[in-house]
């Protein structure tokens, strides 16, 4: 069991690099979005997941401003009252997103959703906090990313396998 919490510390040293590759998965996300919404027409349910796209990456645009105001100015966007209202507003964004996304259709989806589970978990922590649960929830937004990228590199995969194999099935046939 102690070698879990220090790998949990581990994990947490490198906080800043897993979230600079959350904000290069949410940056992508929004590049397929965008050419997914040109090329293709939308039902009801696109345009679900569309909005729950676009509530996620809003809830993760405030999770950054929060924390970019945070360490330029070495103190908090707001206090009191305010700063409840602007917790509220990124949860129940991420939350929506979540909801949304899982209800919606679309190519974006499994993204989308990692987007919307991740921002869910980091403002639990921001309402919840303690350095415990930010092990935890670091840990498990490394554990997301991962699967992320091994199951899009796999679809990556599949389809390269597939655009190959049939090129030469074409090429065989007289």
């Amino acid at each position: 069991m102690r070698s879990f919490f220090r790998f949990l510390y581990v994990v947490t040293e490198f906080k800043p690099q897993i979230m600079d590759a959350y904000a290069a998965i949410v940056i992508w996300m929004l590049v397929r979005w965008i050419r997914t919404i040109k090329s293709t027409v939308f039902s009801v349910r696109d345009w679900l997941g569309s909005v729950g796209i676009l509530a996620g990456t809003f809830s993760a645009l405030l999770f950054t401003w929060f924390y970019i105001y945070y360490t330029a100015e070495k103190k908090l966007l707001a206090h009191g009252a305010a700063l409840d209202i602007y917790y509220i507003v990124s949860s129940c964004s991420a939350i929506a997103g979540l909801i949304l996304t899982l209800i919606g259709r679309s190519s974006v989806r499994g993204s989308a959703f990692i987007v919307s589970l991740v921002m869910v978990l980091e403002w639990y922590l921001m309402w919840c906090g303690g350095l415990g649960l930010d092990e935890v929830i670091t840990f498990a937004t490394l554990l997301l990313l991962v699967l992320y990228g091994t199951i899009s590199l796999g679809a990556w995969y599949l389809k390269y396998r597939r655009r190959v194999s049939g090129g030469r099935q074409a090429a065989q046939i007289p």
